[in-house]
Formats: C-alpha cells, structure tokens, sequence
C-alpha cells in the first residue's frame, strides 16, 4: 500500500517497517503505517503544501517538531515545518545511513543543525558512553 503512493520508498526504509512499524526514541519518532501502538501519520495532510507527496514522504520528527523526510531520490533531510515552506536540509545520502550516522552515529547533531547544544541531551550522552560517536 505504501509503495502504490509513494513508488520511490527505498527499500532499507520498508525493512525497517517490517521491524518496527514505528518507534520513539525521544529526539526522533517515526511514524507507523500499520497497527502498532505508535504514531500513525497522515502524511499527505500536514504537510502537503510544504513537502508534496510527489516529492516528498515524511516519515517523523525529531524532537523540536520538524519533519524527518525521504526525497524522491532516497536522501534523508530534516524539513522546517510550516514555518518555511518546502526547505529542508539533507542529513544522510539514505535511510540506512540515516539510522547508523544519524540516530545511532557521529552525525546525531544533525537531527537539530550546527548550532544544537548537545552537552545536556541523554541520547548523545547515551551514544557517547556506548562508543558510538
């Protein structure tokens, strides 16, 4: 079904549907498309004028609110809400680098911009102490 409307989904991103069907990791939820217990998202609705479905599948948030999205061609980008239509910057080249640089990686300060102050965050403070960044 998800496929039939967004034909450009990678298949890294429907494996780990398969997994998961959504999850909460404090700084980052990914929506269910499925029967699971974790946010289910609309996405044409929210964002249509921002983020088109043609272009764009938004597939979470981070903390701060903004969407977390795959562009037509597999990249991963962090988008501006509604406050700036259709703007968004690119934080992996695909969802599979996403999770393991991004979420779980050296790259985790992405999910919020250079500017992020991260000495406070129990994530990063979780990642540090697993050796992962």
């Amino acid at each position: 079904m998800l496929t039939a409307e967004f034909g450009f989904i990678p298949k890294d991103y429907l494996r780990f549907l398969e997994v998961t069907d959504g999850a909460d990791l404090v700084q980052c939820v990914f929506y269910c498309v499925g029967e699971s217990e974790f946010l289910h998202f609309n996405n044409g609705e929210v964002y249509k004028e921002e983020y088109p479905k043609s272009e764009w599948y938004v597939f979470g948030h981070n903390a701060g609110g903004d969407p977390l999205l795959l562009s037509i061609d597999g990249t991963v980008h962090v988008g501006f809400g509604k406050s700036v239509k259709g703007e968004s910057r690119q934080i992996a080249d695909s969802f599979s680098e996403f999770l393991s640089l991004v979420v779980f990686g050296q790259n985790f300060g992405m999910l919020y911009g250079e500017s992020a102050d991260l000495a406070e965050d129990a994530w990063f403070a979780f990642l540090n102490k697993q050796g992962w960044i």
